[in-house]
């Protein structure tokens, strides 16, 4: 097992009615004004909007609004909000709604807490920021993790560039966690939440050392989300189900799975291929990791690495193991897998989300796919690497 630190730093908030204690933890962490960081109009129709305010006001916390987020969060927003709240004073940030939301609300922290151009210095180059003004979260969609991880993602519009970090600062300091808040989404969004939860969790599994705590818990959370994600897409409302992919989507993305794993090391290759497809094409994030995670497995096996596959397999899918022939059990792990999403009603090709041939070449130039040449390390790889594989799912 490798060495690593892991700092538990994000407060969660789990239950019914857990947004009613929002104004309480901002009024604990020094919070004097914030700003609500939101999506559309879902959270007024629903109610959320209300409590949430008022909720602030019985604390006597004043605060000023940024609505308008969109899906694959927008650089152009954060850097309206940045201007907002220097503008108004505000000591912090909540992001409420999905990762959408949070990821902008830690753009915004970032920007207002240091004198530097936040999407040069680290989104694009990947520095470690000194700070963050504090950020809390009332999560309405179990899939992106963000509530309590260490890394946000944001999109250039103008460029296409789609880019993100992890680092330690920029963990919120507090996740309110109501399940019942995701019971008004869309299958679709549920199904795509899934499959990125899913991804966390599998891409920590990968890597080159021995932590047996670690895949274990990495094993439980992916068994969880295939399970639980059938009943929350056809059932809503069930709590349990939503409930153990809420708690899934913070687990995973919070670098439990990632203990003795290099100092919470991870192979994010996948999250490079579909990041690639979301900054050019703007595709929903789940949807693209659910079309490239099993293609990327199926690839590195075939190329001889196919061990971690295999205990997937057996471990979350329930493959019966061939001891003659542990690459037969690790693809039909993947075939197990892709029949889970398209059950779930994802996209299996590229050209499902509207992708054609003529654009791989496109995802595969895109600057931030291939970060320093490759990706990867559990099996490094690099350009001709990945145009096989979106090749191999077009």
């Amino acid at each position: 097992m490798d060495n690593f630190t892991l700092h538990m730093y994000t407060e969660i908030v789990f239950g019914k009615d857990a947004e009613l204690q929002i104004g309480k933890k901002v009024a604990e962490h020094g919070g004097t004004k914030a700003m609500l960081v939101y999506g559309k109009g879902s959270i007024q129709r629903s109610g959320l909007y209300d409590r949430v305010a008022n909720a602030l006001s019985d604390e006597g916390i004043p605060f000023v609004e940024l609505g308008g987020v969109q899906a694959n969060p927008l650089l152009s927003k954060a850097r309206e909000g940045v201007k907002l709240a220097k503008e108004e004073n505000v000591d912090f940030l909540i992001g409420l709604g999905g990762g959408s939301a949070i990821d902008t609300a830690k753009g915004i922290a970032l920007g207002i807490a240091n004198d530097v151009d936040f999407w040069q210095e680290y989104y694009l180059k990947k520095l470690k920021p000194p700070r963050m003004t504090p950020v809390g979260v009332v999560c309405t969609l179990p899939a992106t993790g963000t509530e309590c991880s260490r890394s946000s993602v944001l999109r250039d519009a103008e460029s296409g560039v789609k880019s993100g970090f992890m680092h330690a600062p920029c963990r919120p300091v507090f996740a309110m966690m109501n399940p019942e808040l995701a019971y008004t989404l869309p299958p679709y969004q549920i199904a795509a939440g899934a499959a990125d939860i899913f991804a966390h969790a599998l891409e920590r599994y990968f890597h080159s050392g021995e932590s047996s705590i670690a895949d274990g818990f990495g094993e439980s959370v992916m068994r969880s989300v295939v399970k639980y994600s059938q009943t929350a897409v056809t059932e809503p409302t069930n709590y349990q189900a939503m409930a153990e992919l809420t708690l899934a989507s913070a687990m995973a993305h919070s670098d439990i799975t990632g203990m003795g794993h290099g100092n919470l090391g991870l192979d994010s290759t996948c999250h490079s291929l579909e990041r690639a497809m979301g900054g050019v094409f703007n595709t929903t994030h789940g949807e693209g990791l659910a079309v490239v995670m099993p293609a990327w497995m199926d690839y590195v096996a075939n190329k001889g690495k196919y061990e971690k596959q295999a205990q997937i397999a057996e471990n979350v899918f329930g493959v019966s193991p061939d001891p003659e022939n542990p690459l037969r059990t690790a693809l039909e792990g993947s075939r197990r897998m892709r029949a889970w999403l398209a059950k779930l009603g994802l996209a299996s090709t590229l050209s499902e989300m509207g992708i054609g041939e003529n654009d791989i070449m496109t995802l595969v130039n895109n600057e931030t796919t291939l970060p320093g040449g490759a990706a990867g390390s559990y099996y490094p790889i690099g350009k001709d690497d990945f145009e096989a594989i979106y090749r191999s799912v077009r």
